[in-house]
């Protein structure tokens, strides 16, 4: 609206001035009006904006928590599904544990001998029945104080449980007297893979009747050794004269021969009678040792003397190298006969090449190899070497019995052993033969017993 401007002197102008102010009063108005309107609609619109930004985020929240419900319920399910699972596999392991146990014990009970498991607190965990077999019922409950009492002084168990706890190492002692029974007791600590020590087992036997067994045929051997040597040292001694004194008698041929056979075999049985004596001896403790300063060399060289001609039959040369004197405390007759076992052993089983021994010295030992050329032990066969009625030949079921009843080696190491001495296998090859060594201690005299 435009001001009405009217200029007549009179009211008429003066009405028109103010209707003029009043229409500018108006434009002014209706500009803040509409400025404040514009406003207004901006911050609804930015209001609408906001409250839609907020509705659609709802929505989605709404959304989520719809879906959370959903895998909640999901995931319930799988729990309660898997928690089934768990639940059955609990009870089939539960069930797998107990036959374990079951068959565990069966097995601890059917043990031919006593089976103690405890813990780190000395406290039994499991035990046989096998206990009250050797000891006797007892009064009060099994512990491992009750057994240390009832061994008594022939062992000091606590002492030896101290060592199996500290060390962690087994320890096996036999030959303990129980009354009138001789017991075994073995003892083992448990250990985790930490290396943590949670307790000990023992076993206890009873080898009363195993020991009576042994002691029975240790003496028959003996008792029938000492009534065979008698009758077959005369056989010898009587076909030794024959064939000596009465060579006009043996014109015939083939009696010669049954007599030479005679002969021979009578000194091949007074040999295995005398292998049966050492053996009971060795075993019983009862080998006497007439120990002397001998030169070893000279009764090498003397054995070497004596297997000379068999060797020259078979065209085996016999070599002694090393030493030239060498003396040392020994029994001369022992040291003999182990020389002879292995230089003999050495010649049956070589059929070509050369029979050596090399004797050095070792500070304060002696080293005596004997090597051959024969056949070789095999790697499967010489665990069987120093066992007693072995031979390590290639099949160890059907043996010549030309080469000896097996106990040659095991003798001997036995008297290397009680003069102080070892006798091992050194090496062996298939083909290309064998080497033994014994070693013995230098000592004086006063110091052998």
């Amino acid at each position: 609206i435009e001001p009405i401007n009217i200029r007549t002197g009179d009211e008429i102008e003066s009405l028109s001035l103010r209707l003029g102010m009043m229409v500018n009063t108006l434009k002014d108005a209706k500009a803040k009006l509409e400025e404040k309107v514009e406003i207004k609609t901006g911050l609804l619109k930015a209001n609408m904006t906001a409250l839609e930004a907020k509705n659609q985020q709802m929505s989605k929240n709404e959304m989520a928590m719809l879906n959370i419900l959903e895998d909640s319920k999901e995931l319930e399910k799988q729990l309660a599904e898997e928690k089934l699972n768990v639940e059955q596999k609990v009870v089939d392991r539960t069930r797998e544990l107990s036959d374990e146990q079951a068959r565990l014990m069966a097995s601890i009970s059917a043990l031919p001998r006593a089976f103690i498991i405890w813990d780190k607190d000395s406290n039994i965990l499991t035990q046989n029945g096998k206990l009250d077999d050797i000891f006797g019922k007892q009064e009060e409950e099994w512990s491992i104080e009750l057994i240390d009492q009832l061994i008594g002084e022939s062992l000091d168990l606590q002492d030896k449980l101290k060592t199996v706890y500290a060390k962690k190492e087994n320890f096996d002692i036999s030959d303990i007297l129980y009354k009138e029974k001789y017991i075994r007791v073995f003892v083992a600590p448990v250990i985790n893979n930490d290396g943590e020590l949670l307790g000990a087992v023992m076993t206890i036997k009873d080898e009363s009747e195993a020991k009576a067994l042994a002691r029975s045929r240790d003496e028959f051997f003996s008792i029938a050794s000492h009534e065979l040597r008698t009758p077959l040292t005369a056989i010898r001694g009587n076909t030794s004269m024959i064939i000596e004194y009465y060579k006009d008698a043996l014109k015939d041929k083939e009696l010669k021969e049954m007599i030479e056979d005679t002969h021979a075999a009578a000194i091949r049985l007074i040999g295995i009678v005398n292998d049966f004596l050492d053996l009971s001896r060795l075993e019983q403790g009862r080998m006497e040792y007439k120990k002397e300063r001998i030169d070893v060399i000279k009764i090498v060289d003397k054995v070497l003397k004596d297997l000379t001609e068999s060797a020259n039959e078979k065209g085996i040369p016999l070599i002694m190298e090393g030493e030239s004197k060498l003396e040392l405390v020994l029994d001369p007759e022992k040291f003999e006969q182990i020389m002879l076992n292995l230089l003999g052993n050495s010649l049956k089983f070589t059929s070509q090449g050369s029979i050596s021994v090399k004797i050095t010295k070792e500070e304060d030992k002696v080293r005596i190899e004997v090597k051959d050329t024969g056949e070789g032990i095999a790697v499967k066969n010489r665990n069987l070497l120093f066992r007693k009625f072995q031979q390590a030949g290639q099949s160890t079921i059907t043996r010549d019995g030309s080469k000896g009843t097996g106990l040659g080696l095991y003798i001997s190491r036995l008297m290397a052993e009680g003069m102080g001495g070892t006798l091992e296998l050194v090496s062996s090859e298939i083909g290309k033969g064998s080497v033994f060594g014994i070693t013995l201690p230098i000592k004086d005299i006063h110091d052998s017993r």
